[in-house]
């Protein structure tokens, strides 16, 4: 009927455009493309028709502009969006009155720009929005309504914009924008969680980029008010618990507070027991939820945290649905887990449920995806420690095919390309103890080397490359005799302790193959010094070893080899019974099931036997053969050490 109306009526372009707001309202409802076309269409007609220099042309225009904004969001065509900002574009700056631009009218074009920037990844577009969003806030009233929600949304446009350039101070805008949008609302508000919330996440965002710590007691702050603001049974409730348990974690991460992870665990833990077991979000609270367990973890080295992450992560896994991007991230971290549980407890179960889901994980991974090389390098890992306990020469050669793939697959200067070199190099290692061909020794020095040419100075894995470039080099020369490697050996354990900072977890590793190396220089030149020097270093790494470490044996073990040596160019008894006391304790340290138990009885068993030899007492004798005994029945048949054990020309 409208259409049949005269062009040259003046109300025609009125009754067209409100023809629009109808089918617009419609489209809200339906979101029948067929109502937004019309609607864009009825809109059109109406601007056309109406005389350049009404009053109500910008109007008009920006009816238009909206409606083509809308059914950009319906199709995600491109030439919807270019034709809202044109419109809007037009409409903004055609509008002049007396109280200058419509700030609601500069937001939907700020809207437009940012839909452009999500979809085309252009800067300009975004710096455009995050311009118009801040003229329409300095042209409306502080005490607008609408003012804490469009600061908020300034936030979001800074955090757009920072994540794509890296420039911090975005950051610190976004932070400023949220701090004023909690100050301008009303306390009892229903936004004032969810601007804490983001307050927050936007904390942590900047800690994350520039490591201020004191953006983190600020995150924390703000997500402990969204959580008490929030009235029970809220949908955000779990939410909001997530994000403090995740501000609690990086706290944790900086302080190594037990109180902190704690903390982080009892959020994670109450958010789960919120979110339905059928809501999208469960699969992550469960994963963040084992990564707070498995946290604490290593600091208590308690196995019920370990039993409860890997519980938690398997859940996740079994509520992720199939195709489902985060999958091969769950399946990698549960992979992680089960070797974290292997190497705790030496049950070898673990390790072959870490490589089932860590395989999972790969094969789920697209091809070209930034991820692969990072699940690549962890089957290598896993594929390594199996063959360690396994001795089946195709896990070896899985772990480095694993390890060259994820080489491959790393691009030039990518930070982790000298992790993956080193642990390529351990694998080659790993097969030279199984092969004894000095071709594989050389290939990991050769990969080891590399990875520390490639590392920039300070890079905080350096002197982990050392201590592992330092023990093949000592392995190495028990092989050749080169004197040329044991020197290296010394010198690359020497940096290794350098680089360390005090109090570092690894100190006490780094100490005890300083002293192994010092050791070997001994037993070759007899030079005394040595030896003092291998004591020095071994007895410092057994005191900087907490209680209840897993290496702590092993430490005691190689600080009663030392004195063993020691024994045997002296004849000094007191030097074979602390070797004997050190070597007891490794072995009473040294849990069941553990593929270093039948060398750690081996070695007590010797012990034994030299102290024997020099003292004839048959109690000594009767032990020798005792523990022997023991270390013969702990090594699986074939193994490698199994001669040495069994030749009665040792005892």
């Amino acid at each position: 009927m409208v259409l049949e109306i005269p062009d040259i009526n003046p109300s025609k372009p009125h009754l067209l455009n409100g023809i629009g707001h109808i089918l617009l309202a419609c489209f809200h409802r339906t979101r029948s493309g067929g109502d937004i076309n019309n609607c864009i269409l009825a809109y059109d007609l109406a601007t056309q028709l109406l005389p350049v220099d009404d009053a109500k042309v910008m109007d008009f225009l920006h009816d238009s502009g909206v409606s083509c904004l809308e059914r950009y969001n319906l199709t995600d065509n491109l030439a919807d969006i270019n034709q809202a900002i044109s419109k809007l574009e037009m409409a903004v700056k055609g509008m002049v009155n007396d109280h200058g631009p419509n700030p609601g009218w500069l937001k939907h074009l700020g809207i437009s720009l940012l839909q452009r920037f999500k979809h085309t990844g252009e800067l300009i577009d975004i710096s455009n929005a995050i311009s118009w969003e801040q003229k329409a806030i300095q042209i409306t009233p502080e005490d607008h309504a609408d003012m804490p929600a469009w600061l908020n949304n300034l936030r979001n446009l800074f955090l757009h914009r920072f994540n794509c350039t890296g420039d911090v101070t975005d950051i610190s805008k976004a932070i400023s924008s949220l701090q004023k949008a909690v100050e301008l609302t009303a306390e009892g508000h229903a936004d004032m969680p969810k601007w804490l919330n983001n307050l927050g996440l936007s904390f942590l965002c900047h800690f994350e980029y520039t490591g201020d710590f004191t953006d983190i007691p600020k995150a924390i702050s703000s997500h402990q008010k969204a959580v008490q603001l929030t009235p029970e049974g809220h949908p955000s409730m779990p939410t909001w618990l997530n994000n403090l348990g995740i501000s609690f974690t990086w706290c944790f991460g900086h302080t190594e507070d037990l109180i902190d992870i704690s903390e982080a665990i009892s959020s994670f833990e109450k958010a789960v027991q919120l979110t339905p077991k059928d809501h999208a979000d469960m699969p992550g609270w469960l994963n963040n939820l084992g990564n707070s367990l498995q946290n604490r973890f290593q600091c208590t080295r308690d196995l019920t945290d370990i039993s409860k992450a890997i519980s938690c992560k398997h859940k996740a896994v079994q509520l992720t649905p199939e195709g489902h991007t985060n999958m091969p991230a769950y399946l990698n971290n549960l992979g992680n887990l089960f070797l974290c549980h292997f190497q705790h407890t030496g049950d070898h179960t673990s390790i072959f449920e870490a490589i089932l889901w860590q395989c999972k994980a790969v094969q789920l991974t697209p091809e070209g995806h930034a991820n692969m090389p990072d699940w690549l390098n962890g089957l290598g890992l896993l594929f390594r420690h199996c063959f360690e306990h396994t001795k089946d020469f195709t896990d070896i050669s899985k772990a480095i095919s694993s390890h060259q793939k994820a080489i491959q697959l790393t691009s030039e200067g990518h930070p982790s390309m000298s992790a993956w070199l080193n642990n390529l190099g351990l694998s080659f290692m790993s097969r030279f103890e199984h092969t004894e061909d000095l071709a594989d020794i050389s290939e990991a020095i050769s990969f080891i080397q590399k990875a520390i040419h490639l590392a920039p100075e300070g890079h905080p894995n350096m002197h982990m490359w050392l201590k592992n470039l330092g023990n093949i080099s000592l392995c190495r020369f028990e092989r050749t005799g080169d004197s040329t490697d044991i020197s290296e050996a010394i010198s690359f354990h020497q940096k290794a302790v350098q680089l360390t900072p005090k109090g570092h977890p690894n100190m006490p590793d780094h100490l005890s193959g300083l002293g192994t190396s010092f050791l070997c220089l001994f037993e070759c030149t007899g030079d005394l010094s040595n030896f003092s020097k291998a004591i020095s270093c071994q007895l410092k790494a057994v005191q900087l070893t907490p209680e209840g470490h897993p290496h702590m044996s092993g430490q005691l073990n190689n600080l009663g080899n030392s004195y063993r040596s020691h024994f045997q160019y002296t004849g000094d008894l007191t030097d074979i019974s602390k070797a004997i006391s050190s070597q007891h304790k490794a072995v009473q340290l040294t849990p069941e099931g553990h593929p270093n138990m039948s060398g750690r009885l081996n070695n007590l068993g010797i012990s034994f036997l030299q102290r024997f030899k020099c003292t004839k007492e048959l109690i000594d004798i009767s032990k020798a053969i005792s523990w022997g005994q023991k270390a013969v029945q702990l090594t699986p048949e074939g193994h490698a050490d199994m001669p040495g054990q069994l030749d009665t020309r040792v005892w």
